[in-house]
């Protein structure tokens, strides 16, 4: 929609009918500040927050302006639509935590997302220690370092009890941080935890097993850390993670021998969701997984960037563990049309195009 053109309420239907995402939720906000403030008020928030309410809170976060705006006094219009506070790239000093809290006090406010932010053991501690941060359900650290001091300040308070999901990619956590935290005793309710690229390795993997929140959780994200075979025979030959329902392996130098460990070892059952990308598995290391129940129950495979041809993915349909298999991702394999019309045939959902694997066998 060209900037000068008015929104129409068809646009805002579209949107808030599309499935709930991160780039629907920003197109949603953008279009709110182009509407003529009447219109917002009498109409236009009232459908819109109807429909936001069943989102997760975690994709409802507060866009930099209308944050802006709040902790200035001046509250947007729009402000009831928010889920969350986004205080990513901002220092989070004494004085702006300050502030935070009185936003977090919000029944509504129920995530709290800090990408690439920055925070002192000082001020994370007095952040977590206010009753305010008592009705968060989701806490994201990407990206912001937090040495082994913030980890304990985080794992030590006893406010963050109802905490479902804890992201903590990127944040130089290492073996020693994850020390700290797989002896916590207090995330009672933790079901999603993402230690993608947080520079731990098969002693992390190992501790892991042993956490107190282990058995509960359903998502577990360890992308972008080195693990190998030795990573993946750990992490599949935990009885704690039985319950994973998916699991993010993406870049973490598996090859053939790591997806042998997985099929192994595993005891997921549940397993609905697994990404294996970026992890050099070949045609060898597909087939290795098509011969084992890992896939059993698995409605979406992730495996693109691993050197697959069409004789992976003839293994793959061809396994007799595949009949739950509703997606599966393949981008920049050299496979051929073949195998584009294959699942096709299946009806299974992929993300290849004629572009695409002319492309890959072309090179």
């Amino acid at each position: 929609m060209p900037l000068d053109e008015a929104p129409k309420f068809g646009d805002l239907r579209s949107l808030l009918h599309a499935a709930p995402s991160a780039i629907s939720w920003e197109r949603l906000c953008a279009l709110i500040d182009r509407w003529p403030r009447h219109e917002l008020e009498a109409r236009v928030i009232p459908y819109a927050r109807d429909h936001t309410r069943k989102w997760p809170a975690s994709l409802c976060l507060s866009p930099s302006t209308w944050l802006d705006a709040k902790l200035a006094g001046e509250a947007p219009i729009a402000w009831s639509l928010i889920r969350g506070l986004d205080c990513s790239g901002r220092v989070l000093g004494r004085a702006l935590c300050h502030q935070l809290h009185e936003e977090l006090h919000a029944d509504a406010i129920t995530a709290f997302s800090a990408h690439n932010a920055y925070i002192g053991y000082q001020e994370l501690r007095a952040l977590l220690n206010d009753p305010s941060v008592e009705t968060l359900t989701h806490m994201d650290w990407t990206k912001t370092a937090l040495d082994q001091d913030c980890i304990q300040a985080l794992t030590s308070t006893s406010r963050l009890e109802g905490l479902e999901e804890l992201g903590l990619g990127g944040s130089r956590l290492g073996n020693q941080g994850f020390l700290v935290l797989s002896q916590c005793d207090k995330f009672s309710s933790l079901r999603s935890l993402s230690l993608a690229n947080t520079r731990v390795g098969f002693m992390a993997i190992e501790l892991l097993g042993d956490a107190a929140f282990a058995r509960q959780l359903r998502h577990l994200d360890v992308s972008d850390n080195h693990l190998g075979r030795h990573g993946a025979q750990a992490l599949t030959s935990q009885r704690a993670l039985d319950g994973l329902e998916s699991l993010k392996l993406k870049n973490c130098d598996l090859g053939e021998e790591g997806a042998r460990a997985l099929c192994d070892n595993h005891h997921m059952k549940d397993l609905t969701t697994l990404n294996l990308e970026h992890n050099n598995l070949r045609s060898s290391g597909v087939e290795l997984l098509a011969n084992s129940n890992i896939l059993d129950g698995v409605k979406v495979l992730e495996i693109g960037y691993n050197k697959i041809g069409d004789d992976g993915i003839d293994a793959l349909l061809a396994s007799a563990h595949i009949s739950s298999l509703e997606r599966i991702s393949l981008h920049w394999n050299p496979v051929t049309e073949r195998t584009m019309r294959a699942l096709d045939e299946r009806e299974i959902a992929h993300d290849l195009s004629d572009r695409d694997w002319t492309k890959t066998t072309t090179r």
